[in-house]
């Protein structure tokens, strides 16, 4: 089989997630054999290729070169680089080897590392809900390998940028501003504060590790994919969370922190916590300062809000017309339990 200037163009509408695919494939493939043993010979390169991933709606840059021998494919390069539509552009490099049995695919190992922004603000036309900066990289080599109908994959990835915006589904829209019940405290220790926040908590805490052992206890679908990935940030991360846009409530977390991923033997273990660090704020009526942690206990999409976020203030009697004799006022609104409990009882 031979390729000689190949225009890439031709597979567009053909690719599933991708679309303006450019490029050129060239090289020149050689298969022999029989009675369930094929050798293979030649090259094959992809060269000045790009596409659009629907899912981001990024444009990407793409090289490949393969040589094909024996029994298998070694590929001695395949890069991916971010075009100029990102602020943090990078690259993936990896190679790896796939073997044959016959027909059939044996083994598949390949090694990547490098840094590649995977969201940008023009992704909200794709992704609706969910749109900003977000850029990682490896910590050293990412793994991926491929046996006994059984697919691998370990390494470290590091957040280096985030700045994110979540936008609320529609019912979080509701008007709901009589269901809230305002407390005035007349004096607030932030210490005896966070450990009233923690105690209050330890019931939807045994409440969440029940339902994720009943789930745990349960097999997994992604038994043949076993992972074990660790994920921390680089830099201060932040998430703008908008709660309500009718009543102007929304969320701004700055975090740092690490998240491990595994599934092994049936078994999905996922844990790790984000602590809020100054600048994290709670938008409602007023600007609160918001302390507390995003941890997760099982479930990526839906983890806990441990968050308690204050507003302080001078208040005046009425009959202190001359404004002699101020009052300190805090106000106190707390964030706990499940994303999904939290935000859809606003």
């Amino acid at each position: 089989i031979g390729f000689n200037k190949l225009n890439l163009e031709k597979f567009n509408g053909l690719i599933p997630a991708l679309k303006n695919i450019k490029g050129t494939a060239n090289g020149n493939i050689a298969a022999k054999g029989g009675g369930g043993e094929i050798i293979y010979d030649g090259k094959f390169e992809i060269s000045n290729a790009s596409f659009k991933s629907t899912h981001n709606n990024m444009s990407y840059s793409f090289n490949l070169k393969s040589v094909f021998k024996d029994n298998y494919i070694s590929f001695d390069e395949i890069k991916i680089s971010n075009m100029d539509d990102t602020k943090y552009p990078g690259s993936l490099i990896a190679n790896g080897r796939v073997e044959f049995d016959g027909l059939n695919i044996k083994k598949i190992s390949v090694k990547t590392k490098g840094s590649l922004a995977a969201l940008n603000k023009s992704s909200q036309e794709t992704m609706k809900i969910i749109y900003g900066d977000l850029a990682i990289s490896t910590g050293g080599d990412v793994y991926y390998l491929y046996e006994n109908n059984k697919s691998y994959i370990s390494g470290a990835i590091n957040i280096t940028k985030m700045d994110l915006t979540i936008l609320p589904i529609e019912q979080r829209g509701s008007d709901r501003k009589n269901e809230f019940v305002y407390k005035f405290i007349d004096t607030l220790e932030q210490e005896s504060q966070e450990q009233n926040l923690e105690a209050e908590t330890s019931v939807y805490k045994k409440i969440r590790k029940k339902k994720l052992d009943k789930e745990i206890s349960g097999k997994s679908e992604s038994g043949d994919f076993v992972y074990d990935l660790r994920i921390r940030t680089l830099e201060n991360a932040i998430v703008n969370v908008i709660i309500s846009r009718q009543m102007n409530f929304k969320l701004r977390l700055e975090m740092d922190g690490d998240l491990s991923i595994e599934n092994r033997a049936n078994l999905q273990n996922i844990q790790g916590e984000f602590k809020l660090l100054q600048g994290s704020v709670l938008e409602f009526l007023k600007t609160f300062e918001a302390y507390g942690s995003v941890k997760f206990e099982g479930n990526l999409s839906d983890p806990m809000l441990n968050i308690v976020a204050f507003y302080q203030n001078e208040y005046f009697e009425p009959t202190d017309t001359l404004r002699t004799n101020p009052i300190d006022v805090m106000v106190a609104v707390k964030l706990q339990g499940p994303v999904s409990d939290v935000l859809t009882n606003f």
